[in-house]
C-alpha cells in the first residue's frame, strides 16, 4: 500500500472516530435535554393549573368573607343600629359587585344568578336602612339564607 493511500485510510479512520466520539457524547445529552424539556412542559402545565386553583380559592374566600359582612350587617340591623348597618351595607354591596364581575364566577351559573339577584336589591335595602324600616331585618335574613346557598 502506498503512502498517500495509507494516509487517506488513516484520515478516514480518524474522521470516523471523531464522529463516533461526538455521537457518543451528543446522543445521550440530546435524550436528556429532550426529557428535561418534556418535564419542563409538564411542570409548566401543573404550575398553571395550580395558579388557576389558587385564584379560584382566593375568589371563594372573598365570597365567604362577603357572607361574613352580610352577617355583620344583619347583626347591626337586628340591634337597631341602622346607621352603622347602612355603612356596612355599602361595603357589602361594593364587594358583591366585584364578586359578580369576577371571571371566576361562571356565567349563567346558579351561584352567579343568586349573587346578581342580591346585588339588584342594593337600592331597596339601602333605602330601607336609611329610613330605619324594621322590615329590612326580614329582607336581610332572607338574603343571608340565600347567600348560604351561593357559598359552596
Amino acid at each position: 500500500m502506498d503512502l498517500p493511500r495509507k494516509r487517506a485510510v488513516i484520515a478516514a479512520a480518524v474522521v470516523v472516530g471523531i464522529v463516533l466520539v461526538f455521537l457518543a457524547g451528543y446522543l445521550p445529552a440530546s435524550a436528556r435535554a429532550k426529557r428535561a424539556g418534556e418535564q419542563a412542559q409538564l411542570n409548566a402545565g401543573q404550575a398553571a393549573d395550580a395558579q388557576a386553583a389558587l385564584a379560584q380559592t382566593r375568589f371563594d374566600l372573598e365570597v365567604a368573607r362577603l357572607r361574613g359582612r352580610l352577617g355583620e350587617l344583619l347583626h347591626e340591623t337586628n340591634a337597631n343600629n341602622f346607621g352603622v348597618a347602612g355603612e356596612r351595607a355599602s361595603a357589602f354591596f361594593d364587594g358583591l359587585r366585584a364578586a359578580v364581575a369576577s371571571p371566576h364566577l361562571a356565567a349563567g351559573s346558579e351561584r352567579r344568578t343568586l349573587l346578581e339577584a342580591m346585588l339588584a336589591r342594593r337600592d331597596e335595602i339601602s333605602a330601607d336602612l336609611a329610613r330605619a324600616d324594621p322590615a329590612v331585618k326580614g329582607k336581610l335574613t332572607e338574603m343571608y339564607l340565600q347567600f348560604g346557598a351561593a357559598v359552596p
